[in-house]
């Protein structure tokens, strides 16, 4: 028989891990709970009012295609079309930020970095200036994406301009 038993310390080393593995499980419930109830909320308090349970009923049967409800054909559509897209979105662009930030941190190995340390902020602001202006002289509408694809641009440029000044003997100095 080649299994031998545990050590004591190889066993107390796996019951943190179990326990630190279980902590972990518990916070991610908390937040999608914390993520739900935020999403209802952003569902059902505007203008007009709609009660929780007939939110998620109208949100169920366009998802499942479950047909008609109970619901009124306004509460339908201001849930479906006006405020599912915005919550949805919300979530994604709140998503997309906390990467972001993250890849950022992890770029100057610097857990307190933000846009405004490497100058991102400011050159997106200088794209969607850019765009704006260049779009007046010219006499053309801004209205639409312009001004977001201006400002992508910019801090992409920015943040390439930034790489490109710290390299160092062929390696980018935090």
């Amino acid at each position: 028989s080649l299994a031998r038993p545990l050590s004591i310390a190889a066993q107390e080393a796996l019951a943190a891990g179990e326990r630190l593995r279980l902590r972990h499980l518990l916070t991610l419930a908390v937040l999608i709970g914390a993520l739900a109830i935020a999403a209802t909320l952003g569902l059902s308090i505007g203008a007009v009012s709609v009660p929780f349970d007939e939110v998620w009923r109208i949100v169920w049967n366009h998802l499942t295609q479950a047909g008609a409800t109970a619901a009124s054909a306004g509460a339908d559509s201001i849930i479906w079309e006006i405020r599912f897209p915005r919550v949805i979105l919300g979530g994604l662009v709140g998503a997309g930020l906390s990467v972001l930030g993250v890849a950022v941190q992890a770029l100057v190995r610097n857990p307190l970095a933000d846009p405004y340390t490497l100058g991102v902020e400011s050159g997106a602001s200088a794209g969607a200036v850019g765009v704006i202006y260049y779009a007046g002289v010219l006499a053309v509408s801004t209205a639409g994406v312009a001004p977001v694809i201006g400002a992508f641009l910019g801090a992409l440029g920015t943040i390439a301009l930034v790489f490109a000044l710290s390299r160092s003997n062929g390696r980018v100095s935090a």
